[in-house]
């Protein structure tokens, strides 16, 4: 990773997990139609087939703790070691089969799911393969990209736009368009045990625009509404996250849906709703739990409420 000033911040190597074929890109001669690639026990991409990952999958993600605020370019090089085999793929004579690397069996294994809190391991080898006389191990060129490293307190999910635009995802499991509430972290006794229950409202004197007015869904102009209905009771409407919070780092986490410790939806008025939660237990030695940060988004955009930020949230007594 180079960061926003230009340094060399991270050569960290990506072990990830296993490379197998996931889908068929190229439509050559010389990309097959079937593979024996399948699994994490024999493991290989053919030619003109590629793998695939999406962000939330446990395990695939680098640390970037320290690492500046800003746009980041991330460089990626493939088997800069030589550890994956490329080349012809020997096959036995009379059965067809793949011939496996005799030295290059190892052990597999897997920490991510609570099942197999040993490890679940398996013999993980791959295929005995010729380099094509005269050429070196083939490694491609390095692939780059550019991305905004996000600051304390933020993620994914403060971003204004999503994976697929501006302003597409609306309703309480929305992971996008958040914003923090006050302080990054907050506290809170009896860790993994005791209860908080907070008491949010919309005040009614920012109460003017409906929920129903939102944006041209195709993002071409902002400043044209798309009225899908009238009469919308949930005027101005938020969405309220609480996400537990990081002691050693000093930041809330901007969590996605799945990982909060509750999601609310708020309504405008004088009514005030009750949002409880589990205090964040601990993790570890260093991150003993008892912090959390809150969040908030609009439920649906719109032009009048675009700013947002209308929620007022208090912390009841025990």
């Amino acid at each position: 990773m180079i960061d926003s000033q230009g340094a060399l911040w991270s050569t960290h190597e990506k072990l990830g997990f296993c490379l197998v074929g996931v889908a068929r890109y190229l439509n050559t001669e010389y990309s097959p139609f079937f593979h024996d690639f399948w699994n994490c026990t024999l493991q290989g991409i053919p030619s003109g087939w590629y793998d695939s990952y999406q962000r939330g999958i446990p395990g695939n993600w680098k640390d970037t703790t320290g690492l500046p605020e800003g746009p980041t370019l991330f460089r990626l090089l493939v088997n800069k070691a030589d550890q994956l085999p490329t080349g012809v793929k020997q096959c036995d004579s009379e059965t067809g089969e793949t011939l496996i690397d005799p030295v290059s069996t190892s052990q597999s294994c897997t920490y991510s799911y609570p099942q197999y809190p040993d490890g679940w391991c398996v013999d993980a080898f791959h295929s005995l393969v010729v380099h094509t006389p005269g050429q070196p191990p083939y490694m491609p060129p390095p692939d780059e990209l550019l991305f905004n490293h996000h600051g304390c307190g933020k993620s994914y999910v403060t971003d204004r736009d999503n994976y697929f635009g501006r302003d597409y995802e609306i309703g309480p499991t929305r992971d996008s368009g958040f914003s923090l509430v006050g302080a990054q972290l907050r506290f809170c006794e009896g860790a993994g045990s005791s209860q908080v229950t907070l008491s949010c409202k919309i005040p009614a004197s920012t109460v003017g625009h409906a929920d129903s007015e939102i944006f041209d869904p195709d993002s071409q102009d902002p400043t044209k509404p798309l009225t899908i209905g009238q009469n919308n009771p949930k005027v101005g409407s938020e969405v309220v996250r609480v996400c537990e919070s990081s002691r050693v780092l000093g930041c809330g986490t901007a969590c996605r849906y799945r990982e909060s410790l509750v999601t609310a939806v708020i309504t405008p008025g004088e009514t005030e709703t009750l949002v409880s939660f589990t205090c964040p237990a601990a993790r570890d030695s260093a991150e003993i739990g008892g912090a959390w940060s809150l969040y908030r988004a609009n439920l649906v955009e719109t032009l009048a409420n675009e700013a947002g930020g209308t929620v007022e949230c208090t912390v009841l007594p025990a």
